[in-house]
């Protein structure tokens, strides 16, 4: 009997715990969390919110109502591959500058608009024509205005 309780209270205990850190981990990042980093495209620098984790990717802009002329959000990923971009609880239109490793402009997704009260599954995706392990979204308009385009370099501003 005595066994059984104890591993009842372990159970208890290390589920308890799983569910601590599981909430920690998804609301400890508030939109004042964001570690930022200024890069620059072109001759144009931009300070970015930088998404390098699985939920700070997945969060994105979503909810950001708008952006400063020069701001925007870098993404880095782990590796070089095609990722899907959508545009999920987004409240305005943005460019998408997609950079390859070796952190040369490959593809821009210009203009790319919020579709409020749309399910999950039918949102358009965004794909960049060739493996990327960044991407750049800025406010729409902005590839444009500062002259961003393909074969451009990004660098990471230390």
């Amino acid at each position: 009997m005595f066994v059984k309780k104890m591993t009842l209270i372990i159970f208890i205990l290390a589920f308890v715990v799983g569910f601590v850190w599981l909430i920690w981990t998804l609301f400890s990042h508030t939109s004042g969390d964001w570690e930022w980093k200024d890069i620059k495209i072109g001759e144009t620098e931009f300070r970015t919110r930088f998404a390098n984790t699985t939920f700070l990717r997945t969060k994105g802009l979503s909810g950001t109502p708008e952006l400063d002329e020069k701001e925007g959000m870098l993404f880095e990923f782990p590796y070089q591959a095609k990722y899907g971009f959508w545009m999920k609880g987004m409240l305005m239109p943005i460019d998408m500058v997609w950079v390859n490793s070796e952190q040369k402009v490959v593809d821009i997704s210009k203009n790319a608009q919020p579709q409020p009260g749309i399910i999950d599954a039918m949102l358009q995706m965004y794909y960049p024509q060739e493996p990327v392990k960044w991407v750049v979204e800025l406010s729409s308009g902005s590839a444009e205005k500062f002259h961003i385009q393909k074969g451009d370099t990004m660098q990471i501003l230390e």
